[in-house]
């Protein structure tokens, strides 16, 4: 029986698109299946059609045609040179050099911007100091071509995405790199010794009742343990991330949540959970290798400040006291527009926080997790086993903490904020002022001290 043209070329068709959908749905074992995104192949140079469906075509470029030389600052002045060495595998003719950091480096970048000479091609800022950058020119806005990292914001959480944006949160001035939840380490041989849960989840779940938690902290403190190294990180703890300013410069933190971190405090300070006087640096060393620091609330990282002064390898870590889940620890990317390379930092950019090989490296101590959500269902994160913390799956449980991390709003008025904050707390609780009366005097402090710069911003912000 002879075949109609128009069923032949039905054939065709159809044998082109069940080919076609075989070839791109294998996996060859060569890339892993959640393949960050972004992540360019290493082919020739391809055209692809923008996902804003305008019809035009733009160049994919192969890695190995990228050339020239970046600068980057860090807070450090180095950056980790075998996420380094992994960028450079990829990337062989772009040459990453430093351009310092250290100490004043904040400052150093903010009077290079402003004179618009002197500044690196691209930056790594972390935690407060982001906040200084927020309200000011000569930053490029990634949500612009070339750059459009809007596309990337579905792989990051609404909290980093918005911690680094502009103070008017209609532009991203850096693009995140990771934001660690604030956890609590915490002795597991301390607590099976004196009958309370010493497994992470249901620890965690304990201490989240602040009743059942003071009543345990009281009996340990009988004992000589110590819960909390100075008043400050008490309030630090007993409230969601909560700024100083939101998006337009109102004052947040005159509210019943910080009555109750005062009062928290209050009666820490009462039940004796800490010692008379700050127990940072060295007076904190002896605390620990006495083995009398029984909870130790920080970023994950912390966890080397215990490795080098503690080897029981007793630690353990979980979620915080009263139940709260504050960020504590976030890095972003910056380009400032004075750079000659721009094009090439922005490669260096999306490599370091979403390539799977770099994150991996980035990960590979487990003591920190990036901010690219797709970076959890990498291999390591479920594998990698902390034999400091008892063999616990850390990265895992780090992870699980970000999805609760509320969204913290930063401000440039916050870094002076946090000054006048500290000073005014200690007094309030030495005094043991009615945590009302300190929470309204602190404000006003704050507000005084941040009056000139504030009205300044206001005008920028056209209030």
């Amino acid at each position: 029986m002879k075949k109609s043209p128009i069923l032949l070329l039905a054939m065709v068709l159809i044998c082109s698109l069940l080919l076609n959908a075989c070839s791109s749905g294998s996996n060859t074992g060569n890339e892993p299946a959640n393949k960050p995104a972004d992540t360019p192949t290493n082919t020739t140079t391809d055209e692809v059609t923008p996902a804003e469906g305008t019809g035009e075509t733009v160049e994919v470029k192969d890695p190995k045609d990228y050339s020239g030389t970046i600068s980057l600052m860090t807070p450090w002045g180095e950056f980790n040179p075998k996420i380094i060495e992994a960028f450079n595998k990829k990337y062989p003719n772009i040459k990453v050099e430093s351009a310092g950091g250290g100490d004043n480096w904040a400052d150093k970048l903010m009077t290079s911007l402003s004179t618009g000479t002197g500044a690196p091609d691209v930056v790594q800022v972390h935690e407060v100091f982001y906040d200084r950058f927020k309200a000011i020119d000569g930053l490029e806005d990634l949500l612009l071509p070339p750059y459009d990292a809007g596309k990337y914001k579905k792989d990051f959480t609404d909290n980093v995405w918005s911690l680094s944006t502009s103070l008017d949160n209609k532009r991203l001035f850096g693009f995140p790199y990771y934001l660690n939840p604030y956890v609590t380490f915490y002795r597991a041989d301390v607590m099976e010794e004196n009958g309370y849960p010493s497994d992470p989840k249901e620890l965690g779940e304990y201490i989240a009742d602040p009743d059942q938690f003071f009543t345990m902290a009281k009996t340990l403190a009988s004992k000589g343990y110590v819960f909390f190294r100075w008043p400050g990180e008490i309030t630090d703890i007993s409230h969601n991330g909560t700024g100083f300013y939101d998006h337009n410069l109102n004052y947040l933190r005159n509210t019943e949540e910080f009555v109750k971190a005062i009062d928290y405090a209050k009666r820490s300070l009462q039940l004796g959970l800490l010692t008379n006087e700050d127990i940072r640096g060295e007076k904190a060393d002896q605390v620990v290798k006495n083995g009398k620091l029984a909870m130790y609330h920080n970023p994950p990282s912390a966890i080397n400040f215990l490795q080098g002064r503690d080897t029981t390898n007793q630690w353990r870590v979980t979620s915080l006291p009263f139940g709260n889940h504050p960020a504590r620890g976030m890095s972003t990317f910056l380009i400032p527009s004075q750079s000659k390379n721009k094009e090439l930092s922005w490669e260096f950019i999306k490599f370091v926080t979403m390539d799977q090989t770099a994150l991996e490296i980035y990960m590979e101590l487990g003591d920190s997790v990036p901010a690219f959500l797709p970076a959890r269902d990498f291999p390591i994160v479920k594998s990698l086993e902390n034999e400091y913390l008892g063999g616990q799956k850390a990265l895992e449980f780090y992870f699980s903490q970000v999805d609760l991390i509320k969204n913290p709003i930063g401000s440039p008025l916050d870094f002076d904020a946090n000054v006048v904050w500290r000073e005014a707390l200690s007094e309030a609780l030495t005094k043991n002022k009615d945590s009302q009366t300190a929470l309204n005097e602190i404000m006003d402090a704050i507000e005084k001290k941040v009056s000139v710069q504030k009205h300044d911003l206001m005008k920028q912000l056209g209030q």
